[in-house]
């Protein structure tokens, strides 16, 4: 999936660009900028929408592919907790 692009590494916008770029020149690797001025943190993992539908490198999402797998969504949702996320998860896939 990652060499046909259907899935995309995980990354969050930083709200303040002046932020990402503050932590840009403090040399953090995870912080990378797009040519359009806008800041991302890389965190571990693949896109996903609020759904859990994988997400390609061009923002499409796709309608068969869910992913709740927590090694693949933790730097969306780090802080995932047991049966009341599951519970919640279930519900948006189904």
């Amino acid at each position: 999936m990652v060499a046909d692009k259907t899935v995309s590494a995980a990354r969050l916008k930083f709200r303040d660009a002046g932020k990402g770029g503050e932590e840009r020149k403090k040399e953090n690797s995870s912080v990378i900028k797009e040519s359009a001025g806008n800041y991302f943190l890389e965190v571990p993992g693949i896109t996903i929408n609020d759904y859990f539908q994988v997400v390609d490198e061009t923002g499409n999402v796709n309608n068969r592919i869910f992913m709740m797998a927590v090694p693949y969504i933790g730097g969306f949702y780090p802080d995932y907790s047991g049966l009341d996320f599951c519970k919640a998860a279930s519900a948006k896939v189904s």
